[in-house]
């Protein structure tokens, strides 16, 4: 081969020295660098729909406030007594010359001693604003001289006193009279008995001398009992109901409707 000027050899053409080899890169390709770059754009694209999905559900949850107690379901809770009976029985006793209406239902006793109608078993509330299964007592009975819940001296109106008009009062009958609700101790969040208290009415938290109730005759009052058992078979003992059961009328007016009716010769 003639050479050039200069001496330079003509190597375009000159095939590739077997000792070059090693460093030798083959031709690039460019459909796969394209196709490698779309791989990883689109395994980018997946991850990162990943983590916003994994993202907005931890945001979300975090997000959540405990539901405020008063929106929570109320935990329905039966009314201070249970539906007393709507039918009424009369009754006239000759060891008192009275008579008057109770709840048919009522389980009444009339001895020389005392006069008691007893409610079957309600659900009641005590001091403490528990449901309990309990009993109502309606007494009547003769003038007493001392009664042993007021011994202390502590008694008072828990709230107060509240006039009532006799339906059908006879000539020896007055014609309005008072109920007093009486804690005995001296607390004015509960009731502990009803007492018709004749022309005495008193303030909530006023004291209640004994010998204001005990000149009454007859002596009336309404209390209130806890059971043993849901039957009511043996003797309760006393409770007290919260001043808040009186605002419910399921108690109330079947009571006061007894304490008119009343008809004292």
């Amino acid at each position: 081969m003639d050479d050039l000027p200069g001496n330079q050899h003509d190597t375009t053409s000159a095939p590739i020295n077997i000792a070059d080899k090693g460093n030798y890169l083959p031709p690039v390709n460019p459909k796969r660098i394209v196709g490698g770059l779309l791989k990883l754009v689109l395994a980018v694209i997946v991850l990162a729909a990943i983590l916003v999905g994994v993202f907005m559900l931890v945001a979300h949850s975090g997000s959540k406030k405990p539901v405020p107690a008063q929106e929570k379901p109320a935990n329905l809770q039966p009314s201070s007594v249970t539906k007393i009976s709507a039918a009424i029985k009369h009754y006239d006793s000759t060891n008192y010359s009275l008579g008057f209406d109770y709840p048919k239902d009522w389980k009444l006793t009339d001895n020389a001693d005392k006069l008691t109608v007893v409610s079957p078993p309600l659900q009641l509330k005590d001091a403490t604003e528990q449901v309990v299964t309990g009993q109502i007592v309606f007494t009547i009975q003769a003038a007493q001289t001392t009664i042993a819940q007021f011994a202390a001296n502590t008694a008072v109106a828990a709230i107060a006193s509240q006039k009532i008009s006799y339906k059908q009062p006879t000539p020896n009958q007055r014609a309005e009279t008072y109920v007093s609700f009486v804690n005995y101790k001296g607390d004015t969040t509960s009731i502990d008995a009803l007492y018709l208290a004749g022309d005495n009415g008193y303030q909530a938290g006023q004291y209640i001398p004994q010998s204001d109730v005990v000149k009454a005759d007859p002596l009336v009052n309404v209390s209130f009992l806890k059971c043993s058992e849901s039957t009511c078979t043996t003797a309760g003992t006393a409770i007290s109901i919260p001043v808040s059961s009186w605002s419910d009328t399921s108690l109330s007016t079947p009571l006061l409707t007894m304490l008119k009716s009343l008809v004292i010769d």
